[in-house]
Parts: structure tokens; C-alpha cells; sequence
């Protein structure tokens, strides 16, 4: 699909929701930067050797279909709506069909372009060792996520079918 397509469709869904749909939007996206910075507080070590030692290799040669979808957009626009410009730089030059660097890397090597405590899912849900000590912090940002995935694509029920469902 590519992540220009995802991008652009994550800021036609955010422009067309109406405003109470947004301010619901922002609340759930506050709660998946909480549990990113919970994550990342907890996850001190293994975000370090991550860094230090592999240097950010499993975000080079990547499936970025895989890794970015149109949600972690949704949520980095609904965040930071001042990355829209620096995301739509980065994802100038994308070749969506072959596997790839991300696009996101400074420099083609690091850091990533995105705010520590601001970044897509599977970025910081992923770690090449033991995650024993952090699974309750990365089940509450999936959790998150998850909660984020739902409002997207139910954002069209009415208000009590969302807050049946725990939505709303």
C-alpha cells in the first residue's frame, strides 16, 4: 500500500471528524503517548542497548508496510500535528514496493525524526531481548493502540453504539 497512502489517508480521516469525534481522538491519543513514555521509562535498557549496541538496526532493510500503518499516523498527527510537514519530507522519496530504510532516520542512519515517546507501535514494541520485566507496560500501549485502531474505524457508529462498545 506504501506509507504515502497511509499518511494521506490518515489526514483525510482526522479532517473529516467532526469536533467531538476529534476531542475523543486526542483523549485516546494522550492515553497511547502515556503508555509510550511508560514503556520507554520502564524499557531504559533494552531501549539503550537498542541504540548503542545495535545502532537502530531493525530499522534498516525493513518491511515498512509491516511496521508503519495508517493508525500510527493517525496518532502521530493527532499528537503532534507539527510533524505533518517533516513526515510528508521524509516520505518524498519512497519506494514503496522494495523493501527499504525507514524513512525516518536522520540522515538515512538516526535518529529517528520522531520525539522519543512519539512513535509508531511497533517501533517501540519490538526488542531483540528478554521484554520478561516490561510485557505489562507493552500490553497497555498495544492496548492503546488497539483502543485507537476501534475509534478509527468505527468513528462513523453513532455516539451510543461507540460508548456501548467502550468507545465513546
Amino acid at each position: 500500500m506504501g506509507l504515502t497512502y497511509k499518511f494521506r489517508r490518515a489526514q483525510r480521516i482526522i479532517a473529516g471528524l467532526p469536533p467531538a469525534n476529534r476531542r475523543r481522538l486526542e483523549g485516546i491519543a494522550a492515553e497511547v503517548q502515556a503508555a509510550e513514555e511508560d514503556l520507554l521509562r520502564r524499557a531504559a535498557v533494552p531501549m539503550a542497548q537498542c541504540l548503542g549496541a545495535c545502532r537502530g538496526l531493525c530499522c534498516r532493510n525493513v518491511d515498512l508496510d509491516a511496521i508503519i500503518a495508517t493508525d500510527d499516523f493517525i496518532y502521530l498527527l493527532a499528537r503532534a500535528p507539527h510533524l505533518e510537514g517533516p513526515i510528508a519530507s521524509c516520505l518524498a522519496a519512497e519506494t514503496p514496493l522494495f523493501t527499504a530504510d525507514c524513512p525516518f532516520l536522520a540522515d538515512g542512519v538516526g535518529p529517528c525524526t520522531f520525539p522519543e515517546g512519539l512513535r509508531p507501535e511497533v517501533c517501540l514494541t519490538t526488542f531483540c531481548g528478554d521484554t520478561a520485566h516490561i510485557r505489562r507496560e507493552i500490553r497497555r500501549l498495544k492496548r492503546a493502540f488497539w483502543k485507537l485502531a476501534w475509534f478509527v474505524r468505527l468513528r462513523r457508529l453513532p455516539a451510543p453504539c461507540r460508548a456501548w462498545l467502550g468507545l465513546a
